[in-house]
């Protein structure tokens, strides 16, 4: 089941999403030389920030999934700000900030049960932001477009960042 929050307040919940997003790409932090995650206090001001939609899942109340939009892209300091204003003006963006899925549960079809969440944030005519690094990993464009049933266009296509066009 994957709950959507707005703001999570409890430090001890706080903590624990953090050290399961650690624990998830920690094993990646340690073979690229580029952190493929945010700093923690970043993360822990996203979970209490409402701006920024939490995706949780979990099975038998345990977390095996998060998934992370932020509905204003100015909360994301890798963001250019003035490239959007400038390329894409009036453009709704969400960010997609994190997926994350626990090891165990990568071929369960979590992945794409948060993505598919993420993407239904994208308001008619937005656009939806990822990072990715193809060496780590390269199948997160190919998911959307699976998620979407092709439904989805691609309109930024750097190394490190993918901007889909949805409806």
């Amino acid at each position: 089941m994957i709950e959507r929050i707005l703001g999570i307040s409890s430090p001890q919940e706080q903590e624990h999403l953090w050290q399961f997003y650690d624990e998830v790409f920690r094993p990646i932090n340690e073979e690229t030389p580029i952190a493929q995650t945010y700093p923690k206090e970043e993360f822990l001001a996203w979970l209490a920030d409402p701006r920024v939609i939490k995706f949780i899942a979990r099975e038998g109340g345990k977390l095996i999934g998060l998934g992370l939009v932020a509905t204003d892209p100015s909360l994301d300091s890798w963001l250019s700000l003035p490239y959007f204003a400038k390329h894409f003006p009036g453009v709704p963006i969400r960010d997609f900030l994190i997926l994350a899925v626990a090891p165990g549960h990568r071929n369960k079809h979590v992945a794409v049960a948060l993505l598919r969440a993420m993407i239904n944030e994208v308001p008619k005519d937005g656009m939806g932001l990822f990072f990715h690094s193809k060496e780590v990993n390269p199948f997160l464009p190919r998911l959307a477009q699976i998620v979407e049933h092709g439904g989805i266009r691609q309109v930024i296509g750097t190394e490190v960042l993918v901007g889909y066009c949805w409806r």
